[in-house]
């Protein structure tokens, strides 16, 4: 799968979502070596068991989205919504653990 192939919206939510989950999995890494609790052998554990169900069900969801683009379009946009969320709230708390800066969050009125 050519991932230039896929129809722009598919291809750049694709793109921002797999980039915000490496930034989480690198920034848990950095927290882990900071703290001292990085075990390389756990590694690739980790890496199956949170990292590539995400990923692998985005891209399944996005190669059909690509030939079947009526529904699974929105699925794949809504999935990728609610990926994107729950990662980006994880990096938040990250972020904070790693170099002790407090992110505030805004509410609207």
């Amino acid at each position: 799968m050519n991932i230039l192939e896929l129809p722009r919206s598919v291809g750049a939510t694709l793109m921002i979502v797999i980039a915000i989950i490496l930034l989480d999995f690198l920034l848990g890494v950095l927290i882990n070596i900071k703290g001292g609790t990085f075990d390389f052998k756990k590694l690739p554990q980790f890496v199956c068991s949170a990292v590539l169900p995400y990923v692998g069900g985005l891209l399944v969801l996005a190669v059909v989205a690509q030939y079947i683009t009526t529904v699974y379009l929105e699925i794949f946009l809504t999935v990728s919504g609610l990926v994107m969320v729950k990662y980006i709230a994880e990096v938040k708390i990250k972020i904070s653990r790693l170099f002790g800066v407090i992110i505030s969050e805004r509410k609207i009125e």
